[in-house]
């Protein structure tokens, strides 16, 4: 059931594939959000403390295993908008292989430097313990999860976003009920919440692969030529994939650094930041929806060389995000005492909540920064440009840990919570000036993409191939 994404109004198009998305995203992010609230509530802050401690590490290691499906399937895409169904299967084929081996490798290195990771965020006495607990059990279960992820960017390379989103709200009933059983009945505290969401992704992969099985044949193998290993094939993907999870894994990097810094002020504070956190991640989901429409869409008119769609659907993209980042901004902070007594009981320790509004009104104001960084970021890399996002993620590390420990040492918590908007800011500007140049370029007939003019295993990267100007 796969959908062509090369025909058809571009806005229209955008928005009826990325709100199955949104509603996705909105319930990936129950996974955390019952996770703290459950914990917050049921156990107390020093606990949320932990696990939003351990969140900066796993989303830097999560990012690895998101970008690597998600720049795998990139291929998969372009191939498709090729109208190219042997380079469908093939690169089917060569996600699974590569996916599998690099997932095994890296998830081994993490295990054994959990620890020493802890330690130099500066974690605090008290929530060490339970941090390196949760820590262990996510990490041990990030195979099943990138199985998951894999099998979601599948089905969504072909055009198909909406079975995915039925397996997702699934899942977070799943987790939720695993939550209240495993924390609240057992009593199992942070490695409940731990093995809740483990054991939900796994199941959303298991009934992922079944969807693929049965409603999806374009993706599925036809004889063993289609697993023989192609280095130059393989390349192709590796090229894009691996520079996209690395990307995301630097993102990762700049979070675990600013994570230090808050944890200089203590589990309380710690505790403030995540609770916000969470209600940022809320306001991010239709950011991280638009930008992966965009990756999906852009990968396949890429592949066909139609790169004047792709600017008409990548602005489309830009004034929603706009809109929604500044209605967002003026939500959360309207809002912002409400929304976080859900997590803790603010009355017990008014400080949390004075810590937690202050961090809100600092990062705001700077959601629609984060907006640029997704929709120009993802775009690039629908269209195969792998190298400069890689180089984005970069700068936003060094940007970030520049503010969060140099202003953290000058300005205090304060300074440290405008970490995040500087970063996005300097970042985004710098993904727009790029897209820029290169959407120009390719309009102009200097650039192609990989699919049209390329047999598979032999596409070029964007930055050579000469071609005739797009249609």
């Amino acid at each position: 059931m796969a959908k062509d994404l090369t025909r058809g109004n571009p806005l229209k198009i955008i928005l009826l594939f990325s709100i199955p998305l949104a509603i996705g995203n909105a319930c990936n992010q129950l996974y955390s959000m019952v996770d703290s609230v459950i914990v917050g509530r049921w156990c107390g802050p020093d606990k949320l403390a932990a696990v939003g401690n351990a969140g900066s590490v796993i989303f830097m290691l999560l990012g690895f295993f998101w970008g690597l499906p998600a720049g795998l399937t990139i291929i998969t895409g372009q191939r498709f908008g090729a109208k190219d169904a042997s380079g469908v299967r093939r690169s089917f084929c060569a996600a699974v292989v590569l996916c599998s081996a690099l997932v095994a490798a890296v998830t081994l290195v993490f295990l054994a430097y959990l620890e020493p990771i802890l330690d130099a965020m500066n974690t605090p006495a008290e929530i060490r313990a339970d941090s390196l607990k949760y820590l262990r059990i996510i990490v041990a279960g990030t195979p099943s999860m990138t199985f998951y992820l894999l099998m979601s960017f599948l089905m969504r390379s072909l055009g198909d976003s909406k079975r995915p989103l039925y397996v997702i709200v699934f899942a977070s009933f799943l987790n939720a009920g695993l939550d209240l059983l495993l924390v609240c009945k057992y009593d199992m505290g942070v490695a409940g919440a731990a093995c809740a969401t483990v054991a939900s992704q796994f199941v959303s992969g298991v009934v992922c692969l079944l969807i693929i099985l049965k409603k999806f044949p374009e993706l599925l193998p036809s004889g063993r030529s289609d697993w023989r290993i192609d280095w130059r094939f393989y390349w192709e993907h590796l090229r894009v994939a691996v520079p996209m999870s690395l990307q995301f894994s630097v993102t990762g990097l700049g979070c675990v650094i600013l994570q230090s810094a808050f944890n200089r002020f203590g589990p309380g504070t710690v505790a403030a930041t995540t609770a916000a956190g969470r209600l940022e991640g809320l306001i991010c989901i239709p950011f991280f929806a638009i930008g992966t429409t965009l990756a999906a869409y852009t990968a396949q008119n890429s592949g066909a060389n139609n790169y004047r769609r792709i600017l008409v659907g990548v602005r489309s993209g830009w004034l929603i995000t706009a809109f929604i980042s500044v209605a967002g901004a003026i939500l959360m902070m309207v809002f912002s005492a409400q929304l976080l007594r859900m997590f803790l009981d603010i009355e017990a320790s008014p400080e949390i909540l004075k810590a937690g509004r202050q961090y809100i009104f600092t990062v705001a104001p700077a959601y629609i920064s984060l907006g640029m960084i997704l929709i120009f970021r993802n775009t690039l890399q629908g269209m195969g440009c792998s190298l400069v996002p890689l180089l984005g993620g970069a700068m936003e590390t060094v940007s970030r840990i520049f503010t969060a420990l140099y202003l953290a040492d000058w300005f205090g918590y304060t300074g440290a919570c405008f970490a995040s908007g500087i970063t996005w800011t300097i970042t985004g500007v710098m993904l727009l000036l790029y897209y820029m140049y290169e959407i120009r370029a390719r309009l102009k007939g200097k650039r192609t993409g990989l699919g049209a003019k390329h047999p598979v295993g032999l596409g070029r990267s964007c930055k050579c191939a000469k071609s005739s100007r797009p249609t």
